[in-house]
């Protein structure tokens, strides 16, 4: 069984109207580059053959109103390892 461990990062940016993106510093554009990048980190950082591991964003929460962009999101997932080796490894790196 592979054990799970939880993770949270909180994006602080600064609001704005949807008509004036150049006066934001948009955390959901910030979001989906962290999502992009979470699913290279296994790849480039374990062995996968021998150290089976996976990332999951499991919820992503931000804004609330469709014309205007938020000032914060979160995001929350899991890092699951099949093994104290690959959890230390992937921790350790």
């Amino acid at each position: 069984m592979a054990a799970a461990d939880p993770w949270r990062i909180t994006i602080k940016g600064r609001q704005a109207h949807g008509s004036r993106p150049w006066d934001s510093i948009d955390p959901i554009m910030v979001a989906f580059q962290i999502g992009n990048n979470l699913q290279t980190i296994v790849s480039r950082r374990l062995d996968l053959r021998e150290s089976p591991a996976v990332i999951s964003v499991g919820s992503i929460h931000g804004g609330v109103r469709s014309n205007i962009i938020p000032d914060v999101v979160e995001m929350e997932g899991t890092i699951r390892t099949f093994d104290s080796i690959s959890e230390t490894l992937f921790f350790q790196k």
